[in-house]
């Protein structure tokens, strides 16, 4: 019984040797079960911490892209305008050129007939001055043919010879009503060609009315014309000024839509990338990078083969000298071997 009782005590023993073990064993599972689940827990951290940056350059390539988008639009529409003042500038300047034609047509017609009016004018002040000078002398001669009537008259008194002296008297009467008749005639001619002088002098001032005006306007027109001309001349610049800012921002939006590309792939989003390298290529038709991941995500993920040889084509012909040109020309051989064996099948 002694021993048996000691044989039943070294299995007790056993027993507990064991579930000692078993404990120790599962404590050790366990601990190492802790840590593993906290090395779990902490890489859910880092993840969820990825995630929020990856959400936030998201919404910032977002916001990139639509102010980039507004921005495009902007450009486009101050060209589109740009284009549009140059047209109306242009068709200004004509109208300007046109009306300055007139005007100077205008200004010689006015200045031929100003020349004319002074080149008549000249004449009739001559003659009014020889006139002048013939009306003072008949007054003179009138003057001297009156004392010589007196004189006769005196001496038709004083002397005998009164038939001879009568006669004298009639010529010198005679004489002096002709004087009288020219001095007349002399005294109209002068007042028509002083009615003549006034009118001609009237219408050299309506025509000077009218010829200082032109000569404003005139001087306008070229002032216009003028900046007109220097306004056409810097527009080019402006336009081209636009032009590389336009250029500049389908840069900026294709880089944008390339880094939208690769953030989606690495978040294995693979339709929205390949809709953004697609956008990217669009706008950046030499965009080796992004014919070569759109290739790719062609090929394993959204399989098109067809589509994937393609833009592995398209990104050794931009980038012959590539990382992946080696890759690429091995992919397109292997397609092509694979081709050709199905259609020999």
């Amino acid at each position: 019984m002694t021993e048996r009782r000691g044989n039943t005590t070294w299995r007790e023993v056993g027993v507990v040797i064991v579930i000692g073990l078993a404990i120790v064993a599962a404590g050790h599972t366990a601990w190492r079960l802790m840590g593993e689940l906290r090395r779990l827990r902490s890489e859910q951290l880092d993840l969820k911490k990825h995630e929020v940056l990856t959400q936030e350059q998201l919404n910032q390539f977002q916001a990139e892209q639509a102010q980039l988008t507004k921005n495009l639009q902007l450009v486009a529409t101050d060209r589109d305008n740009l284009v549009a003042q140059v047209k109306h500038m242009a068709q200004a300047q004509q109208d300007a050129d046109t009306q300055r034609q007139l005007f100077e047509d205008m200004f010689r017609g006015s200045e031929a007939e100003r020349l004319a009016l002074l080149h008549r004018l000249g004449p009739l002040e001559t003659q009014q001055q020889e006139l002048v000078k013939d009306r003072e002398f008949l007054i003179n001669e009138r003057a001297a043919l009156q004392q010589s009537v007196v004189a006769l008259q005196d001496r038709v008194q004083k002397r005998t010879e009164e038939k001879r002296l009568k006669q004298q008297l009639a010529d010198a009467e005679k004489k002096r009503k002709q004087l009288e008749a020219s001095l007349a005639k002399n005294s109209r001619t002068l007042d028509q060609v002083a009615k003549e002088r006034a009118s001609i002098q009237q219408d050299f001032a309506k025509l000077k009315q009218r010829y200082e005006p032109l000569q404003e306007r005139y001087a306008q027109l070229l002032s216009d014309n003028k900046t007109l001309k220097r306004k056409v001349e810097r527009l080019p610049g402006d336009l081209a000024d636009l032009t590389r800012e336009h250029e500049r921002l389908i840069k900026d939006l294709g880089d944008t839509h390339y880094n939208m590309g690769v953030m989606f792939s690495k978040r294995r989003d693979f339709p929205r990338a390949a809709a953004e390298f697609q956008k990217a290529i669009e706008l950046k038709p030499d965009d080796a990078d992004s014919d070569y991941y759109l290739g790719v995500i062609y090929d394993e993920l959204l399989p098109d083969r067809g589509r994937a040889t393609t833009l592995l084509r398209q990104y050794l012909v931009l980038s012959p000298e590539g990382a992946q040109a080696n890759w690429a020309q091995q992919y397109i051989a292997s397609w092509r071997a694979w081709e050709a064996k199905e259609r020999l099948e």
